[in-house]
C-alpha cells in the first residue's frame, strides 16, 4: 500500500488460496480495483503458464478461477490486460500458429464473464475521472490533496492523493457520485457529480478545483 508521496509499506503475501507451491507471475489488476488476474503453472493449470482470476470480497481474495479455452491453451499463455472498457482482453502465447515463441494476441471477452460475474463486462460502463485540484490564488498544483468519492448510498467507494502536479485519476463504474476534496489549511470542497458510460468507448470526464484557504 502507498503510504505518502515516496513510502510503501511491506509486501503483504497474498496467501495460500491465491499462492501455490509452484510459480505465480504477470499480475493485472482490473480497472475495478477489485479483479486481479494473474499467472500460474500450478496443478490447476492446462499446461505451462495458463490465466487465472480472483477477486477481492469481503476482505480477502475468492479462490482462483482458471479462465479456460480458449483464453488458455495447452501451451505457455502469459500476462493478460483488460482494456478500461472491459470488452477486450490482450495476452501473450506460445500457442501454435504464431510467429515464433511468444506472439501477443487480443480477445474480444464481451461474452465472457470477466468482471462482475456479468458477460459483457464494459456493459457496467467503466469510465475514467480526471482533473487537477490548483490553489485559489497563485493557481499551482497541490500535492496530497485527499479525493475521495461517495456513492448514493453515502459509502467511500474510492479515495486518492494528488501527485506533485496536484493531478488524480480514477476508473470507475459509470454512475452519480459526490466528490470531495480536502487539504489540511484550505477550505474542502464537495460536488455531485455524474460519470456516464458507454459500451462502445471509454468516457473521460475532467473535473479542476480551486482550493482556498
Amino acid at each position: 500500500e502507498k503510504l505518502g508521496k515516496t513510502e510503501w509499506s511491506e509486501p503483504v503475501n497474498l496467501g495460500s488460496d491465491v499462492n501455490s507451491p509452484f510459480d505465480e507471475a504477470g499480475m493485472f489488476l482490473a480497472p475495478d480495483g477489485k479483479t486481479l488476474f494473474f499467472c500460474s503453472n500450478g496443478s490447476k493449470s492446462m499446461g505451462g503458464y495458463d490465466v487465472f482470476k480472483t477477486t477481492f470480497d469481503n476482505g480477502k481474495w475468492t479462490t482462483p478461477v482458471n479462465l479456460g479455452y480458449p483464453i488458455n491453451t495447452p501451451s505457455k499463455e502469459g500476462q493478460l490486460s483488460l482494456s478500461a472498457d472491459g470488452l477486450t482482453a490482450y495476452i501473450s502465447s506460445d500457442r501454435k500458429g504464431g510467429f515464433g515463441e511468444n506472439d501477443l494476441y487480443k480477445i474480444d471477452v464481451s461474452n465472457y464473464s470477466l468482471l462482475n460475474g456479468q458477460k459483457g463486462a464494459g456493459r457496467n460502463g467503466l469510465s475514467i475521472l480526471k482533473g487537477t485540484i490548483r490553489e485559489g490564488f497563485e493557481g499551482y498544483g497541490i500535492q496530497e490533496a485527499e479525493i475521495s468519492l461517495k456513492n448514493e448510498q453515502n459509502e467511500i467507494i474510492a479515495s486518492t492523493l494528488t501527485n506533485e502536479s496536484g493531478e488524480y485519476f480514477f476508473t470507475l463504474i459509470g454512475g452519480k457520485y459526490t466528490l470531495e476534496v480536502k487539504k489540511k489549511g484550505f477550505q474542502s470542497i464537495s460536488e455531485l457529480i455524474e460519470l456516464n458510460a458507454s459500451i462502445k468507448e471509454t468516457i473521460v470526464l475532467e473535473k479542476g478545483y480551486l482550493l482556498k484557504k
